[in-house]
């Protein structure tokens, strides 16, 4: 076996809302950014920018696609903190980060449980295709009960797309 010199990856772990990283980020003393940073494009593409200057492999988002009610804490309770919510759509910022980045992977999460596979394969290669294939694709399927009401349907009916039931996962 040969000498290699050994590696290790680096991503960097997002969530796009207002807690953007860390719960108790903003008592950093270095955290500059306004309050209202979370929802601005420059804030992540400075982020993809420093990632990339530090040789990081990627920057990943996490995506939860409901409000939490952990605990069995009312969802107002997590709106009116803040907690994880709310949260908008990767892709577009994806597509933004990618405008200032060259080499940096950039991947999320990304239900299936709720979305048509013909618009999940398309919106995940369209995103390969404009990032120069450095598109990551964390797929998952909904563990939730809060995600189903969010898509207008029932928890026990994700979308199947004409696929038989298998009932002993019901």
């Amino acid at each position: 076996m040969k000498n290699r010199k050994k590696k290790f990856h680096l991503a960097q772990f997002l969530v796009h809302g207002p807690t953007y990283h860390s719960l108790a980020m903003w008592r950093h003393p270095r955290t500059e950014w306004p309050d209202d940073s979370w929802h601005r494009p420059e804030l992540y593409q400075h982020i993809a920018q420093v990632c990339e200057r530090g040789l990081f492999d990627t920057v990943f988002f996490a995506d939860l696609n409901y409000v939490s009610d952990s605990y069995k804490v009312p969802l107002g309770s997590a709106l009116r903190y803040a907690t994880q919510a709310p949260e908008h759509d990767l892709i577009p910022l994806l597509t933004m980060m990618a405008a200032v980045t060259k080499q940096i992977g950039l991947g999320a999460t990304f239900s299936t449980s709720y979305q048509h596979p013909f618009y999940a394969a398309r919106l995940w290669a369209t995103l390969d295709h404009l990032t120069g294939g450095r598109a990551a694709w964390n797929v998952v399927t909904s563990l939730n009960q809060n995600q189903a009401p969010t898509m207008a349907r029932q928890f026990s009916t994700p979308l199947n797309c004409g696929l038989p039931s298998d009932s002993s996962r019901d």
